[in-house]
């Protein structure tokens, strides 16, 4: 399986019922082969396409990264918004894919 492949699952998540609200849960940052982790998320609660709680996605919304990031616009003050999918899958890749 391929990053994208990889960052898609895991962003693909499950939907649960809270309070009779059915919503999808947070994701759980990346963790990179290097260490480096970066939060990745999308939902209809997030900056992604599409803006729903299914993907496959286009864009994501990206924020916390723990090392430099070059790959595309970050603010460690704010959450990167609509950021390209492939740019993320370029950093997760450039960090040394996946920790296994």
């Amino acid at each position: 399986m391929n990053t994208l492949d990889k960052l898609q699952s895991k962003l693909a998540g499950s939907v649960s019922t809270v309070d009779s609200y059915k919503c999808k849960g947070i994701a759980d940052n990346v963790e990179c082969a290097d260490g480096t982790t970066i939060s990745v998320q999308a939902s209809r609660f997030h900056y992604s396409t599409p803006r729903s709680d299914w993907g496959p996605y286009t864009h994501v919304e990206v924020w916390l990264a723990t090392a430099p990031v070059t790959e595309f616009d970050y603010d460690e003050e704010e959450p990167s918004a609509y950021v390209p999918i492939e740019k993320v899958v370029e950093f997760i890749d450039n960090h040394g894919g996946f920790k296994p």
